[in-house]
């Protein structure tokens, strides 16, 4: 018996652009969502003791770090992982270097400066780290 291909078939291995588009376009509406949520929280008076918070900002790192998987070269998705643990001051250095590694091949103004704050962030947390080892 022979074999047949149909001529316009696509390997499975081959992911559809407008499915890979459609599905980052989804990611990041919920990524604008859950800022939305945060923004709101913000506002009232107990946000640092709502267990809310966590979760939100869980879900939101969840859809960032999948459209980073789905396209690594998403710059916005970087910036905004960046920007989101930038908030809390808990910058995550292989997430910074990824950062600074898109913005090198096309520099933007304004990546340069959030990467430089979170540069100073991440070294005041090391400097803090080292002084409580002292302390010990």
């Amino acid at each position: 018996m022979k074999k047949t291909t149909e001529p316009n078939a696509v390997p499975a291995a081959i992911p559809d652009a407008g499915a890979l588009q459609q599905e980052i376009a989804r990611l990041f509406a919920a990524v604008e969502q859950h800022t939305e949520a945060l923004a709101e929280l913000e506002e009232s008076d107990n946000f640092d003791e709502n267990p809310d918070v966590d979760g939100i900002r869980e879900d939101k790192e969840v859809c960032l770090r999948e459209i980073i998987r789905l396209d690594r070269g998403n710059i916005d998705a970087h910036i905004g992982l960046v920007e989101m643990f930038l908030d809390v001051g808990e910058v995550l250095e292989e997430d910074l270097d990824a950062l600074e590694r898109l913005n090198a091949a096309k520099p933007r103004r304004t990546v340069t400066t959030l990467i430089k704050n979170a540069r100073a962030t991440l070294a005041e947390a090391e400097a803090d780290d080292d002084e409580e080892l002292d302390d010990e």
